[in-house]
């Protein structure tokens, strides 16, 4: 049963959502900076507080009560919906960016202190993929409270996404050095086999481009 707070808490994740979507429609962020605070605010605020709520008020252990029998995730009406609307949203982000403006240009202020410049469709992208993780790293932290080994996964996981996946390549574009992710590694991605990746890396500092070099030899050891 869905208590008032919780209540509360979707209407304020809702409101945050909901202003993304108007930005993403209207296709011009007006007043960016203090527009993306106050979603970001509302919509971790909305779902820190659920979370906790949903799990603290009742006794520790794994809660998958009804998963099955679930609207969201029985391929109910809010599955489909949910699968619909990600859908649209990878067709935008690969083939139709233009139709993002707005959402890219909300998140320009946050881009401008992260990479000294502007955003793009993949740097909204990799922005949104990050806060959900750390908001549903935050759930799982509440979920799994009795169990030490879970709580270290989800807090690892964080970490790395946040940092190696998120801010590091930010700071390297801010140092003028290539936007490099550190799970990106050939064969994963087979470009960072390729000549042409090489040859960005050459254009930094020797040590940017040896680590790289190396990195994916030193992953791929444990293999052989």
């Amino acid at each position: 049963m869905t208590t008032l707070k919780q209540k509360i808490a979707l209407g304020l994740a809702g409101i945050g959502l909901l202003l993304l979507l108007i930005v993403w429609a209207a296709g011009k962020a007006v007043a960016p900076m203090a527009l993306f605070l106050v979603a970001l605010a509302l919509v971790s605020s909305g779902i820190a507080v659920f979370v906790r709520e949903e799990y603290l008020t009742r006794p520790e252990g794994i809660k998958n009560n009804g998963a099955w029998f679930r609207s969201l995730t029985a391929r109910g009406i809010w599955g489909w919906l949910t699968g619909i609307i990600l859908t649209g949203f990878y067709i935008c982000l690969y083939w139709f960016p233009e139709y993002l403006t707005g959402l890219i240009q909300l998140f320009d202020p946050l881009s401008h202190v992260l990479r000294d410049t502007a955003a793009n469709q993949w740097f909204v992208y990799g922005t949104l993929y990050t806060a959900a993780v750390v908001l549903m790293g935050i759930k799982f932290i509440y979920k799994y409270r009795h169990n030490p080994y879970q709580r270290l996964r989800t807090i690892s996981v964080m970490f790395f996404q946040l940092g190696f996946a998120f801010l590091i390549p930010g700071l390297l574009m801010r140092l003028q050095q290539p936007e490099i992710y550190f799970t990106y590694f050939w064969p994963l991605s087979y470009y960072q086999g390729t000549p042409m990746a090489h040859e960005g890396y050459a254009g930094s500092d020797l040590g940017t481009y040896f680590f790289f070099l190396v990195w994916p030899c030193f992953l791929l050891a444990p293999l052989f």
